[in-house]
């Protein structure tokens, strides 16, 4: 999975593979470190900082076998975009939307 600030990197972190049972779901819970070393010219961030308010993006594919059946295996992948903002003063996520 990877973070963005506008079209740059700020950070990543990987999924760890893990096992679902039959029609589950699983939840992870992951924590990353967002770095600004690539966005050093930016003056944007500056004003997004000063406003308080920093636009993200993140963009993973989840790429596994599926088995059906205990017979059946099949690769299937799941794209996920998601846009949201970082509010720096209370440290909480606004306007989070997924595609």
């Amino acid at each position: 999975m990877f973070f963005y600030y506008g079209e740059t990197e700020v950070g990543s972190v990987v999924i760890p593979k893990s096992k679902a049972q039959f029609r589950r779901t699983k939840q992870f819970t992951v924590s990353l470190d967002l770095t600004s070393t690539n966005l050093a010219g930016k003056t944007q961030l500056a004003n997004d900082l000063s406003l308080g308010i920093v636009p993200l993006s993140s963009r993973s594919k989840l790429t596994r076998k599926v088995e059906l059946i205990l017979i059946f295996k099949k690769k299937k992948a799941v794209d996920m975009n998601c846009i949201m903002e970082v509010n720096t003063a209370t440290q909480s996520l606004l306007n989070i939307s997924f595609k």
